[in-house]
C-alpha cells in the first residue's frame, strides 16, 4: 500500500501535485533515465527527512544548507527538499577551488553541507581546507560548525510504473525562512551572498510562465550552471511550475547540444549520430527518448 507523506503548502509543491503524475518531470540526456512527476514529491519528502536526520533536528528554518550535487534529478530533489524544510538552499559550484567553497561556507554560516557520491572527494577536500582567517563575516560570536552528509542516489521507478506514494500538501502556508542564497561573482570585491526568499522565487517563475508561455508540452534542454539564477529559476523552478519536462545534458559539450537540438527533426536515428561514443556521445538513451517524442509529437525545446 502506498505510504502517506506531507509537505508544506508552498505554491511550487501545489503546482507539482496538480500535474499529470505519469508525465516526465526530469530526464537525463545521455543515459535516457527519466523521472515522473508522481515520484518527485515523495522523493522530496524522503530527502527532507534525510536532511533533518543529518542536521540532528527537525527545525532548521532559515539555516543555510549548502549542497554539491551534479545537474540531475538528484539536484532538483535536494533543492526542493531544502525548501520543504524552510531552510535556505545554497548551491555550490563543483569546479570552484576548495578555498573558494570554504569561503562561501564560512561567510554564509552554513550549518550543513550535502553532497552526492560524485562529489564526495571534492566535499572532503573542502572540509579539510582551513577556515579563512579572519572569518569572512561580521558576527564576532560566530564559531564555525559544519556538518556534512552524503546523499543517496535516486534510481527512479520502472518506466511502466503508474502507482505513486501519496503526498499531502498541508494547510501550513508559512514559508518564512525558505529560499535560496546565491553568491556574486566577486569581480569588484569578495563574493557576497544574495538572499532570494521563496516568495521572490515564486513571483519570478510565474512572471516567466506568462512571458515565455511555458506549457506541459515543452521540453527544456538544460545546459546551464546551477549556482546561477537562470539555471535554477528560469530552467528548473519555472518549468516545474508549468509541468514541462527538464532534460539535463551534463557535462556540457557544444557538439552534443547541437546534435540534441537536431534529433527531433531528423528522419531517423538508426545509428548513433555521434561517431566517438566514448568522448562525445548522445547514447542510445537519447535515441529511445527521441522515439517517444516522435510518437507523442512532443518535439519543442526552450532555449531562449
Amino acid at each position: 500500500m502506498a505510504s502517506t507523506l506531507a509537505l508544506p503548502k508552498l505554491p511550487l509543491f501545489d503546482a507539482i501535485a496538480r500535474h499529470d503524475p505519469n508525465s516526465v518531470a526530469i530526464s537525463h540526456c545521455l543515459s535516457g533515465r527519466s523521472f515522473k512527476y508522481g515520484e518527485l514529491l515523495p522523493d522530496v519528502c524522503r530527502a527532507r527527512d534525510q536532511i533533518y536526520e543529518a542536521a540532528g533536528k527537525t527545525d532548521i528554518r532559515g539555516e543555510r544548507i549548502a549542497f554539491l550535487v551534479e545537474n540531475s534529478y538528484d539536484y532538483v530533489v535536494t533543492f526542493l527538499a531544502i525548501l520543504a524544510s524552510r531552510a535556505i538552499a545554497l548551491p555550490l559550484s563543483p569546479p570552484f577551488p576548495a578555498p573558494e567553497l570554504q569561503y562561501i561556507l564560512t561567510q554564509s554560516q552554513a550549518s550543513l553541507l550535502l553532497y552526492s557520491a560524485k562529489f564526495a572527494s571534492k566535499a572532503k577536500e573542502v572540509l579539510k581546507t582551513p577556515w579563512p582567517e579572519p572569518l569572512p563575516n561580521t558576527d564576532p560570536e560566530f564559531k564555525p560548525t559544519l556538518k556534512a552528509f552524503e546523499l543517496s542516489k535516486h534510481q527512479g521507478l520502472p518506466e511502466d510504473n503508474t502507482v505513486f506514494d501519496t503526498v499531502t500538501i498541508t494547510d501550513d502556508a508559512d514559508t518564512e525562512g525558505a529560499g535560496m542564497m546565491l553568491y556574486t561573482s566577486g569581480t569588484t570585491a569578495r563574493p557576497k551572498g544574495v538572499l532570494i526568499p521563496e516568495t521572490a522565487l515564486t513571483a519570478q517563475s510565474r512572471a516567466l510562465i506568462e512571458a515565455w508561455k511555458y506549457t506541459p508540452q515543452d521540453r527544456l534542454l538544460h545546459i546551464l550552471p546551477l549556482h546561477h539564477i537562470h539555471g535554477t529559476v528560469n530552467a528548473i523552478i519555472t518549468p516545474l511550475f508549468a509541468g514541462s519536462t527538464i532534460e539535463f545534458l551534463f557535462p556540457f559539450n557544444a557538439d552534443t547540444v547541437w546534435r540534441r537540438f537536431a534529433n527531433p527533426y531528423l528522419e531517423s536515428l538508426k545509428e548513433d549520430p555521434v561517431p566517438d561514443a566514448a568522448s562525445n556521445t548522445l547514447g542510445k538513451g537519447v535515441s529511445r527518448y527521441y522515439a517517444r517524442e516522435r510518437r507523442s509529437n512532443i518535439v519543442s525545446f526552450r532555449h531562449k
